[in-house]
Formats: C-alpha cells, structure tokens, sequence
C-alpha cells in the first residue's frame, strides 16, 4: 500500500495513513458490447460505389453477384453480392497505403456487403447457441456481433498473408454460463450434435483456451463452423464462417 500524509492539525505531526486498496474495474473485454445482429447494415446492399481502378490493377466492381435481399417474415437480409475475388480485393486495397482514397472509399461498398451478408448465418448459429446453452442454464446470457470495419482493417494488417473472405470471426456470437461445469455440458452437447448430424454445419475447428489459456489470461472456447443449407433460398450464405464462444463468468471477466 501507498502511504497517504494526512495533518491532525496544525503544527501537529503528520500522520501516516494508508491509502485503501483501489477498487477493481471490470477488465475491457467485459465491457465489450456486442451489438444485435438485427440491426442489419442494409444500406450496404443498395450501395453501388462508382467503377474505381484499385492500386492492385483490378476492377473489383465488374462482375458482381445479382443483387439479392431475401425475407423472413419482418425481416430483411442481405446476400452476398461478390465474388471471392473481389471481396478479398477489397481488403487488400483497404489497407494498402498506396492507395487513392477514392479507390480506398470505393471498395467499401464490397467490405460492407460481405460483412453484412453474415448476419443470417450468424443468426441461425445464435439462435442453435442460446437454445443448447439455455437448456443446461436458463440464466445464461447469449450475445451476438458483427465485426467492426476497424477491427477488420486491423487483422488484414496484423496478419499480411490472410484473404478476406478467409476471416473466420467477422460474425460471432458467445454464451456466458454460471460455472465452468455449464459450459462442460454445453461443449458436449456441440460433441454429440457433431456426432448425429455431421453434415448440418460444417465444423472446422476448436480453440480451448480454457486448457490452454491465452497469454493475457484469457480463457474460453472457440467453435469455427462454416454455414450450409440445402434450401435454395439459403444457397447464397454457404460456405459462410460464424465463431462461436463457449466461457463461465468468471472467465468472462
């Protein structure tokens, strides 16, 4: 502790007092707010940024997918409307400092779109997640979020050799139980699914920073799915990647 010089009164000693101990703050990641998926960015669909030659020699507006919007009752979700090709251009022209803005701003029309065209496979995983996690704990607290451009940018360039369309966390969606048991049933209840009905989802991989926590002491499970559909209204979202989050609350903090 820091000793703190307080004064009785005056021309009396000083006392020493100790300084309290300072309250904790809750860590940055548990004040990360996840935005609803539902609030879905459907300006992106109706951008039509004009022809713009990037930096990397390639017009990434030439051939786009059709334009496709889709329903679901009262809701509205955006479809992918690029290739491949062209999505993973448009982030390496994004972060590429010799860029002209223009061609930097034209791209984002891209960005946007495949970032949105994430929420209705992000939705199917979230509403499987609330549903196998509420059934071992009703208290459990199930969020979901869209990546942020910046944080996008910022992986593109952290990892160099990464593809847009690669990225494996621009949707993701996370379940907070009460104890590390909870979140045991709910990891086997991912198992077992796997097991009876392999070819629903296809699953890729799993981190288990819980027995091998991260440096900074992060702690969690990971699931990495890529998203298929039979039905063809749904065809255009497969092949998708939503990450999902399995952790106690005491790892949440």
């Amino acid at each position: 502790m820091v000793p703190v010089v307080t004064w009785a009164s005056s021309g009396a000693s000083p006392i020493r007092k100790a300084r309290p101990p300072a309250i904790p703050t809750a860590s940055r990641r548990s004040r990360v707010m996840f935005p609803s998926a539902d609030r879905l960015d459907l300006l992106a669909a109706s951008i039509r940024p004009r022809p713009a030659q990037s930096s990397l020699g390639n017009n990434i507006l030439d051939t786009p997918f059709p334009k496709g919007l889709f329903c679901v009752g009262s809701m509205t979700w955006v479809a992918p409307q690029y290739t491949r090709e062209q999505v993973n251009l448009a982030g390496k022209t994004r972060i590429d400092q010799g860029a002209s803005t223009e061609s930097r701003d034209a791209v984002l029309g891209v960005i946007n779109n495949w970032r949105s065209s994430h929420s209705f496979p992000l939705n199917s995983f979230q509403i499987m997640l609330r549903n196998r996690a509420r059934a071992v704990d009703p208290s459990a607290v199930i969020a979901q979020r869209l990546k942020r451009l910046s944080s996008i940018e910022a992986k593109l360039r952290r990892f160099e050799q990464m593809k847009f369309s690669q990225m494996q966390d621009i949707g993701g969606c996370r379940a907070v139980l009460r104890d590390v048991r909870k979140v045991d049933e709910v990891v086997q209840a991912y198992k077992e699914s796997r097991a009876r009905n392999p070819r629903r989802h296809e699953f890729l991989h799993e981190d288990d920073y819980i027995s091998h926590p991260k440096e900074d002491g992060y702690r969690s499970i990971h699931y990495i799915y890529r998203y298929h559909s039979k039905a063809r209204k749904h065809r255009a979202y497969n092949g998708l990647k939503v990450e999902i989050q399995i952790r106690s609350q005491l790892q949440h903090i």
